[in-house]
């Protein structure tokens, strides 16, 4: 949760610096809403489920870590992207790779039931009758 703050006051920060490339602007909206995004998975608001489902899994989770990092890397002009951007790395990589390789053989219960859940969310939205 530290991270989606620091990503989301990185965000405000970016607005309120003086550069005047319209790249920086555009990449702080980005900042802002991904960060609300990742602030609000560890809440469980209903919002994100139906939406962004894969935020409830560790490997979705790590793999999202993954992504907001590629973000930030991209500007290396800016020192706290460099360093929130190593940061979500680092902890991406090992979401994933715990999420992936230290799972006891078939326990993967979560995944189970958030397939489920996402099967009974794409019935409701299509006006499908659920799946068996």
């Amino acid at each position: 949760m530290g991270m989606a703050i620091a990503l989301i006051v990185i965000s405000i920060f970016s607005f309120i610096s003086l550069h005047l490339n319209p790249l920086n602007y555009l990449f702080a909206i980005y900042y802002l809403f991904f960060g609300l995004i990742l602030f609000m998975s560890f809440f469980k608001f209903e919002w994100i489920k139906v939406n962004f489902l894969f935020l409830q899994t560790d490997l979705g989770k790590g793999l999202f870590d993954l992504f907001l990092a590629s973000m930030l890397l991209v500007d290396l002009d800016n020192a706290w992207n460099i360093v929130l951007g190593s940061i979500f790395g680092v902890v991406g990589i090992a979401t994933v790779c715990f999420s992936t390789c230290c799972k006891p053989a078939g326990e993967d219960k979560q995944a189970e039931e958030i397939k489920a859940q996402a099967a009974e969310n794409a019935n409701k939205r299509d006006g499908n009758a659920p799946a068996p």
